[in-house]
């Protein structure tokens, strides 16, 4: 016999881990999609673009589902439904191939990788002015490292190696900060920077940012931590189709009881 604690304890454990994870997964999402259009949609290749966004999408509609469904279970739990409680476990069982799908494609096209190769095509096409992504490139890191207080991909020594960088000022001004550390004009504090003086840290970070880009936007905008949470989130949702199955048995036998008895 199904009773109201086990009914009450379905629930409560559905709205957790249901609705809770929906919303982390729709957050990572559509936070990741906010990073990428805001910074990378105009460097991003083809196949590069799909894969984020296909990933992104797909823990979208996940955290969607998972929404649902919860709501979809809670509800066949308070009214006692096996139908609905069936329903919830077939589309549990769905939203689970959804985000283990997710996190697969996480794994086969690594973010971090990504990024990097889009972030080193760019460098190296910011002065090569005979590229058909100069552009792109020259839009790309004055507007990402000045938002993001980075240089460079890694560090700020990254400049040294890109492809037609001049001899002076290779470290775009882009990179300054904007403060009065010091007394002369920001928009050339490259020029006191060069191969020379380019490993004394203390004197380059007086006047440009010295952190990479590429660490300081995974750590507004990486989906690495929603796909580990996907992961935990799996054995959780593998225990509410059990959960459910186990309600739906227990209701079925309810009927079939109360059935015999008014026969």
């Amino acid at each position: 016999m199904v009773t109201e604690s086990e009914k009450k304890t379905f629930i409560g454990c559905n709205t957790l881990f249901g609705l809770v994870a929906g919303l982390v997964f729709i957050g990572g999402a559509l936070n990741g999609l906010h990073g990428i259009s805001k910074y990378f949609a105009t460097i991003l290749n083809g196949e590069e673009s799909t894969m984020v966004m296909v990933r992104m999408s797909l823990f979208f509609f996940t955290g969607i589902f998972m929404i649902s469904t919860a709501i979809l279970g809670c509800y066949g739990a308070h009214t006692g439904n096996r139908y609905l409680l069936s329903l919830y476990a077939f589309v549990m069982g769905l939203t689970l191939i959804l985000q283990l799908a997710a996190v697969t494609l996480l794994v086969n096209y690594d973010e971090w990788d990504i990024a990097r190769n889009a972030m080193n095509r760019s460098l190296n096409n910011y002065y090569n002015l005979d590229s058909t992504s100069y552009n792109e490139s020259v839009q790309f890191w004055d507007y990402l490292q000045p938002n993001m207080e980075c240089c460079g991909i890694d560090n700020y020594t990254d400049w040294r190696n890109a492809s037609q960088a001049p001899a002076v000022s290779f470290i775009p001004e882009s990179c300054c900060k904007p403060s009065l550390d010091h007394d002369d004009d920001v928009t050339n504090c490259t020029r006191f920077i060069t191969n020379g003086n380019l490993e004394d840290a203390a004197l380059v970070e007086k006047f440009i940012y010295v952190d990479g880009c590429i660490g300081e936007y995974f750590h507004d905008y990486a989906i690495d931590l929603v796909a580990l949470y996907a992961i935990f989130m799996a054995f959780f949702q593998v225990f509410g189709i059990v959960h459910a199955c186990c309600l739906v048995i227990g209701l079925r036998a309810d009927y079939r009881r109360l059935e015999s008895q008014i026969n």
